[in-house]
């Protein structure tokens, strides 16, 4: 691929060859008769909506949507094949999860050939064939002609299939079909292949010291664009592995072809934006980080400071910095003056030694590059610097052939540091093309295992495609092995959702959270990436985590919500046991209470069980004892009301009664006395009746006065104590 290759698809009227794909519904007219208009226009909708994102992601342009059937166009027929396998699978995984009568079944078509491109529509003879083959297909086939075959024949783990269909019509009666063969058995899936193509190098050929194939000179290597360290094996290792080695025999070309001489190289406007996410750019990268440590980026940025040793290095000079801008841009000559000139100003630095050891590769001497390494070396100050040194004379030894001597270049500077896991992988790959596959299994092996990246540096180390055939099993057993893994945390995880997903709602914050991430893992295991199947181990831990503290979380609130009607019974009952009126209470109030204790003290020992009971069983354990409560409050409030009418007669009748007797006792005082005063006076014959009756009226009035008084006085006097009984 070119600055040039990445034209729009839309350019009006003008000509290209494109790969045509057509897909129509299969039954859509029976599902149309007996579901509906709108049933069908929604199931119309459904598909589109799932099938347009596989077109967009493999490139592709949806032109327009002719009743049930879409056609769509590819500039690359390889896209266009993964595009209709894609969305085949698709609808394979939406037809398992529904039942039958939910499926969609769909056939596809396609055809590369010259076509006329407008701004809403493509047109040609091309087009026309792809479409009328379609209605020539059955349900879940892809049919494509010989033209598209041709094209994409040699595409990895596709098989085709060369068929007669009687059903052709007049104008593709002679068109040379094929079916792809795209449902194949899930456990080839995750197979390795090499990657990269193999490499039959001859004797007098020389491998890149950068990268190591022998597509291109030294001079000519594109990694000489890269300035800084780069994190695409990272994003590559999302890709399907499968999706991976479709890439690389598209691009590998491309990717590996010797640099321009100068500064007119065209892929220097792509390569210094190196946030690109497009598949060239991701494969390029990605391949030139798998030997990133004997580049020039490398180099310049291991030798800029120590972060080790914490040693103080002389500034770089500008002749040297010009030095290695020259050797970039593979002005060998100028970076031999620049890199000279470096020398004669830090006769002691190890930076220039270098250069001019790295120098002395390009043009082929060796010799002369090994004076320089070993210069180098006995300028160096810190362990940190040496180690990157030895690595570079062992490269040396390794690109002139001499195995032996390079393994034990690798050997001092994993002396220096044991855990460099960089120098370990170049230890691999040497004993492996030594013949020792045995240790290079072994340590590859442990590299695996801590990262799959080194899986993908395995796959694309050009070094190691002669000895693919001892390593591949290896890749498989790996691959295997963290399949096996993701596969069994997937299920631990489908399990522990399936065990939990009765106890929370989906608006449970860490549930929901739980969810999404099954959700991500179950992508990652379907799309059997190394770096998603590894990461679903993670995705156990974390989802397990989310459960643990959603649980917690449940049982607390269960404890909060027992803790509330635990102190409503408490309440209850010192109520009744301080209830002023004890006749007053019946059978039914204590029965109340002793169902309710009962219900409170099963509820509490679910709660503190692990799992805590579903979320059913605790809304209707919670709606019980919210019932029962409800009860306890509404005897309560009728004992309430009892309480009130009683002390209010007790009030009543004891301030009424006090009021007579004081009304009694004062009119009977005072009726006497008016009658002794009267007997005394005159004589007791002389009281008649008229006077007894007179006495008796004053003596009524007299205590009707004094009653009112003494018991609005007594009732002053004694509320307060009245009240203090029924007080709960």
């Amino acid at each position: 691929m070119t600055k040039n290759s990445a034209n729009s698809h839309g350019q009006s009227g003008t000509n290209k060859r494109v790969a045509i794909l057509f897909t129509d519904i299969k039954g859509s007219t029976a599902f149309y008769k007996t579901h509906g208009n709108l049933a069908g226009r929604i199931m119309i909708q459904k598909l589109n909506d799932m099938l347009f994102p596989i077109v967009q992601a493999y490139r592709g342009v949806v032109v327009k949507t002719i009743g049930d059937s879409i056609m769509a166009y590819f500039l690359a027929p390889g896209e266009a094949l993964w595009a209709s396998v894609a969305i085949q699978k698709r609808l394979k995984k939406h037809n398992a999860e529904h039942s039958p009568s939910d499926h969609l079944l769909i056939k596809i078509s396609m055809n590369y050939g010259d076509a006329i491109i407008e701004e809403k529509d493509v047109f040609g003879d091309v087009v026309n064939i792809a479409g009328k083959l379609v209605t020539c297909c059955d349900a879940r086939q892809i049919i494509i002609t010989e033209s598209f075959y041709e094209e994409t024949k040699d595409s990895p783990d596709i098989h085709f299939v060369a068929c007669d269909i009687k059903e052709k019509t007049e104008q593709a009666a002679n068109i040379k079909v094929f079916l792809v063969d795209w449902d194949k058995p899930e456990k080839q899936k995750h197979l390795f292949t090499p990657i990269v193509p193999y490499e039959s190098k001859t004797p007098d050929e020389t491998p890149c010291f950068y990268c190591g194939t022998t597509r291109h000179p030294m001079s000519g290597c594109p990694s000489k664009l890269l300035r800084k360290p780069t994190n695409f094996l990272e994003r590559l290792g999302y890709l399907p592995v499968i999706e991976i080695r479709r890439l690389f025999q598209e691009r590998f070309h491309d990717i590996v072809k010797p640099l321009k001489r100068g500064s007119d190289e065209e892929r220097f406007e792509i390569l210094f934006k190196e946030d690109r996410e497009d598949p060239y750019s991701l494969c390029f990268f990605s391949f030139y980080e798998t030997t990133e440590i004997f580049q020039l980026r490398s180099t310049h940025q291991l030798f800029l400071e120590n972060r080790v040793d914490k040693v103080e290095l002389p500034d770089k000079t500008g002749s040297l910095l010009m030095g290695e801008d020259c050797l970039r841009v593979s002005k060998l000559d100028e970076a031999k003056a620049w890199f000279e000139k470096a020398v004669k100003e830090q006769v002691d630095n190890y930076r220039p030694q270098v250069a001019m050891g790295i120098l002395a590769m390009e043009k082929s001497n060796p010799e002369q590059a090994l004076s320089y390494f070993n210069s180098a070396l006995s300028f160096s100050i810190s362990n940190f610097m040496k180690r990157h040194i030895y690595l570079l004379i062992a490269r040396l030894y390794e690109v002139s052939g001499s195995l032996s001597y390079a393994q034990k270049e690798i050997e001092k500077a994993i002396a220096l540091f044991h855990d460099w896991n960089e120098a370990r992988y170049y230890l691999a790959v040497i004993l492996a093309k030594s013949g020792k596959i045995k240790p290079a299994v072994e340590i590859f092996r442990h590299l695996m295992s801590q990262s799959p990246r080194y899986c993908l540096m395995i796959s694309l180390d050009p070094e190691l495609s002669r000895e693919q055939g001892e390593i591949i099993p290896l890749l498989n057993s790996e691959m295997l092995n963290i399949r096996t893994r993701a596969e069994t945390s997937l299920n631990n995880i489908k399990n522990i959702i399936e065990k939990h997903e009765g106890w929370f709602s989906r608006d449970d914050m860490d549930f929901s959270t739980a969810l999404k991430l099954f959700g991500e893992a179950s992508d990652s295991f379907e799309k059997e990436s190394l770096s998603g199947l590894v990461d679903i181990p993670g995705f156990e831990v974390n989802i397990n985590l989310l459960i643990k503290r959603a649980v917690n979380y449940r049982q607390g609130y269960l404890k909060k919500k027992i803790s509330g009607f635990a102190s409503r019974l408490a309440n209850n009952s010192k109520y009744l046991a301080r209830f002023p009126y004890k006749n007053m209470l019946s059978k039914r109030n204590f029965r109340i209470i002793d169902n309710f204790e009962k219900q409170l003290r099963e509820a509490k020992q679910v709660s503190e069980t692990v799992p805590p009971p579903s979320l059913k069983e605790t809304k209707i354990m919670l709606e019980r004892l919210s019932r029962e409560s409800e009860k306890i409050a509404s005897s309560q409030s009728r004992l309430e009301i009892i309480k009130n009418i009683v002390f209010a007669l007790e009030c009543s009748l004891k301030t009424v009664g006090f009021y007579f007797i004081t009304a009694a006792i004062t009119m009977f005082s005072f009726t006497s006395l008016l009658l002794l005063y009267q007997g005394y006076e005159n004589s007791f014959s002389s009281i008649t009746k008229t006077h007894f009756v007179n006495y008796l009226k004053f003596g009524f009035f007299a205590g009707l006065l004094t009653g009112l008084f003494a018991s609005a006085v007594w009732l002053k006097k004694n509320i307060g104590k009245m009240h203090k009984k029924i007080e709960n």
